[in-house]
């Protein structure tokens, strides 16, 4: 099981680990709707594109590893593509910051806060995804409770 631990009080950039080793970093741009996920072997960008049905790209290099597309900008659903598998990622409940991870509409993880205060999650995805995936499908979680934290503002 990872957990995300954030680098300081004023960012959502964190450190990825399993137990107390630290597996990869994942990064927020300041202003676009970008990031990068970052493994000891590998450096992988995230970008942004649409407007009514957004959808982010999980690039290494140039070669596009998978995206994540979102139903429409106002439901906080995403049906994610990577290889050649599909999965999608949406909330436990309405009005919950716990997602869940399916696959043919069954579920096989989750990724919910550590305490209601925190930006700390923790992330029981199948040891079997490749950690990049696993970082991919962390950073979009996050990146939705940014959304909702900056929605408060």
């Amino acid at each position: 099981m990872l957990k995300t631990i954030p680098k300081s009080l004023l960012t959502w950039n964190c450190d990825l680990k399993d137990n107390y080793y630290t597996v990869g970093n994942l990064e927020f741009s300041l202003f676009k709707k970008t990031g990068k996920i970052i493994t000891p072997n590998f450096e992988y960008r995230i970008r942004y594109k649409g407007l009514l049905a957004p959808k982010f790209f999980l690039y290494n290099s140039d070669f596009r590893l998978g995206y994540a597309q979102q139903l429409n900008s106002l439901v906080r659903v995403f049906n994610l593509n990577y290889g050649q598998n599909k999965y999608q990622l949406k909330p436990a409940s309405p009005l919950s910051k716990k997602f869940i991870l399916q696959q043919k509409k069954r579920t096989i993880g989750e990724i919910y806060p550590k305490n209601l205060l925190a930006r700390q999650a923790i992330i029981d995805l199948p040891t079997n995804l490749p950690l990049e995936f696993q970082g991919f499908v962390t950073w979009m979680v996050l990146w939705f409770w940014r959304q909702g934290e900056r929605n408060l503002t």
